[in-house]
């Protein structure tokens, strides 16, 4: 028989003789192992991974670099940025505010009234003192294209003395005399803080009415201890009938 048909040449007299098989089959075996160690541990096969996955890291590591760098570079852009905006809103704020709000569907007309040391008043129709300016007056969603209702003052410095605040319900403007609640927040200046002094929410029933919300009296900046007063009072009514009074 020709070898191409019994390659295993313990078949030719037709005998098995199996250890010498088994054995040409584990050497078989072992040959080729050894043969793909060498290949792999090859010194110049060796020397072209490393180098491969060394370019590999090197490439994470570079654009690793290069991502922190722009970080550090644009963190004090963005610091500078808010420090910005943020002295910005310090500056219109002033040394303090006082703000109304209400619904932003309602057509009413809200005005809010200071009365600072030394009687001076400010509200629609007198909107600038030494000490509070109104900055915005509401007239109300008809006449109005920010979609909302509110209005507020802020003041130039804080002097001793006694203030006080009120909320005027002037016109319904035709919505035929519906309560309106106004929500009204009144803060102070404290280094870089502005600290509340009242907020609440009042209701106003009709129009023409005149409610006193809160009275104070600031001594150094600060907020007297046991001096905030909810007694009845008005602001707007009273100038109203100064100013009756001196045309006649």
């Amino acid at each position: 028989l020709s070898r191409s048909i019994h390659p295993v040449p313990h078949l030719l007299n037709g005998s098995l003789h199996l250890p010498d098989f088994f054995l040409d089959v584990t050497l078989c075996r072992w040959l080729f192992l050894l043969t793909r160690y060498l290949q792999l541990f090859h010194p110049v096969t060796a020397v072209r991974q490393l180098c491969s996955g060394f370019y590999r890291h090197l490439q994470l590591m570079l654009l690793a670099l290069l991502m922190l760098t722009l970080v550090v570079l644009l963190i004090p852009l963005i610091e500078v940025k808010q420090e910005s905006d943020q002295t910005e809103i310090e500056k219109a704020a002033g040394d303090m505010i006082a703000e109304i709000s209400w619904t932003s569907d309602s057509p009413a007309d809200i005005d809010l009234w200071t009365d600072a040391p030394g009687e001076e008043k400010v509200g629609y129709s007198m909107p600038f003192g030494k000490i509070f300016n109104l900055v915005r007056d509401d007239l109300g969603r008809d006449v109005d294209f920010s979609g909302l209702n509110y209005e507020f003052s802020f003041s130039r410095g804080i002097p001793d003395g006694r203030y006080r605040f009120s909320i005027v319900y002037y016109t319904d403007n035709g919505q035929g005399e519906t309560p309106v609640d106004v929500r009204i927040s009144i803060r102070h200046r404290q280094g870089k803080l502005m600290i509340p002094i009242y907020e609440d929410v009042m209701t106003l029933d009709y129009p023409g009415q005149e409610k006193g919300v809160v009275a104070f009296t600031m001594k150094d900046k600060k907020l007297v201890p046991e001096s905030r007063s909810f007694e009845p009072f008005d602001i707007f009514h009273s100038t109203l009938k100064q100013s009756q009074t001196k045309n006649k």
